[in-house]
């Protein structure tokens, strides 16, 4: 495996749509996939209600890894970005509704008014308008202490 270079890490992080995220709690680890938006230079998730474990566990220990990959099923081509960090519960609306703007750019379908397919706890929420959902969703940035970035591409 190669290392990626700042600028892959960055191009790859800004494309990809699930990270992995990565708490622990009194010596007992928990991975959860979650969308998420890359920006300023910090992972940005967001929990729906902001309660249930990954809040909890979030609030007892703020120090978390993010992981996020790609890969072909024969695994000849492969990409990974590890990021350890610390986890904070953002409260300034002006950066809710920027990274809901971006969430919905990058996910269309978490545009406000598209309730689709979600998780029944999700639809109400997604029946708001863009500053409405800012003030009900829990939203963590998480910036990093480290990043790492390998990749590997055997396809010829």
């Amino acid at each position: 495996m190669d290392e990626m270079t700042p600028q892959e890490i960055e191009e790859f992080l800004e494309d990809e749509v699930t990270c992995r995220l990565g708490v622990a709690v009194d010596g007992t680890p928990y991975v959860v996939p979650l969308s998420y938006v890359y920006m300023d230079g910090a992972v940005y998730i967001h929990l729906v209600g902001g309660h249930g474990k990954k809040a909890e566990w979030i609030e007892k220990n703020p120090n978390v890894c993010v992981e996020i990959d790609a890969y072909t099923k024969d695994h000849l081509y492969r990409k990974s970005v590890i990021i350890n960090g610390r986890a904070e519960r953002v409260t300034d609306k002006k950066t809710l509704v920027e990274f809901l703007t971006r969430l919905a750019s990058k996910y269309p379908d978490f545009s406000p008014g598209k309730v689709g397919k979600h998780p029944a706890v999700a639809r109400p929420f997604l029946k708001l308008s863009m500053p409405l959902m800012a003030e009900r969703i829990t939203v963590y940035k998480v910036t990093p202490s480290a990043i790492t970035g390998r990749k590997n591409d055997d396809r010829k």
